[in-house]
């Protein structure tokens, strides 16, 4: 595929509400979005780093981009779907080879080169995504119900643990069957922590607590000696393959594409968590709804449909900048032809 050029247009999202961010409030999302044109067609990708877990900034993805020096190259993309790496992207900081890919996977479906397993080759399926519920609130526990969530996720690691506990035990015969739990603890205890937090937990519909412990070795101890499933999120960047076929005793992997390093690097996790017996939820980084749009695309490839995944960020953005085609009714995302046409 030829490049013919590329165009960086950034932008900033004012949040429909504060999101806390690594300690601090964030009011607005910022990135950009990385058109690429080849024969008359574009493509399009969300680089979107987020503040406190990306390892590169905003300006450093910038600079990544123009270092990389696509523009006016030729760039093989057979196996882009499935595992091949691209030589041009091996310098490629997380947040730009997501974008990068997810252009050129759209490039490759509108030209119809038929590459294997392209993601984006056809509408996606609706996808069931969870709910996020970041602060203790029955009340809006039970609206989310209301609304048809099936499956709400809620940050836990507040503090000494007791406002989450007491939130926790409030909600204890209150869920309607058919509703699960998420539960992200975002590594906010130790060994002893977690543990405590386990043994004091009321009965609930729990799918898993995401990344309870600081270090990742205690969080496989507490699925281990307790029983109590588990997910991965942060800790699956820094591991390697052997590292991943030896997680046998985790319930999901949560793979965020931003964070990972890509479409190739979620393809590659999603194998590894089918491998080890973990389902592969595909999430999001708090991207604009350009990223949500091949964030849907990927999680109709890659996830088990009664899986729900991690999208529901869509509730913090205040805009579309993209024409994207995203929508949702809540528990469902669609994505319609761009412009919203079906």
């Amino acid at each position: 595929m030829h490049i013919d050029s590329i165009d960086i247009a950034p932008y900033r999202i004012a949040l429909q509400r504060p999101l806390r961010l690594a300690g601090r409030d964030v009011c607005e999302r910022e990135g950009f979005l990385l058109k690429i044109f080849s024969q008359g067609a574009l493509g399009m990708g969300d680089v979107a780093p987020l503040p406190g877990f990306s390892a590169e900034t905003l300006t450093e993805a910038r600079e990544n981009v123009l270092a990389l020096g696509l523009e006016g190259a030729d760039v093989a993309v057979g196996g882009l779907a499935s595992s091949a790496e691209i030589p041009a992207l091996d310098n490629a900081l997380p947040s730009v080879r997501f974008g990068i890919e997810c252009a050129l996977l759209e490039l490759a479906a509108k030209q119809q080169l038929g590459l294997d397993s392209n993601p984006f080759d056809r509408r996606p399926r609706p996808i069931a995504v969870n709910a996020l519920l970041t602060e203790p609130s029955v009340d809006a526990f039970l609206q989310l119900v209301e609304q048809g969530y099936t499956c709400i996720k809620i940050k836990v690691g507040r503090d000494d643990g007791s406002q989450d506990m007491h939130f926790l035990h409030s909600l204890s015969g209150q869920i309607d069957p058919g509703v699960s739990l998420r539960l992200d603890a975002n590594r906010a205890w130790s060994q002893a922590e977690a543990q405590a937090f386990v043994e004091a937990l009321p009965a609930l519909p729990l799918m898993y607590i995401e990344e309870p412990c600081v270090h990742v070795r205690d969080s496989l101890k507490l699925a281990q000696t307790h029983g109590v499933p588990i997910a991965l999120d942060e800790s699956l960047i820094s591991m390697d393959e052997q590292d991943l076929a030896r997680l046998d005793k985790v319930a999901a992997f949560v793979i965020k594409p931003t964070l990972c390093g890509g479409v190739c690097a979620a393809v590659r996790l999603a194998r590894a968590a089918r491998e080890c017996g973990a389902q592969p939820v595909i999430s999001a980084a708090f991207e604009s709804a350009e990223g949500l749009r091949a964030l849907v695309f990927l999680a109709d490839a890659l996830m088990t449909p009664a899986v729900a995944a991690g999208l529901d960020t869509w509730q913090w953005l205040g805009e579309d900048i993209s024409a994207s085609g995203v929508t949702t009714d809540g528990p469902t995302m669609h994505v319609m032809d761009r412009g919203g046409s079906a």
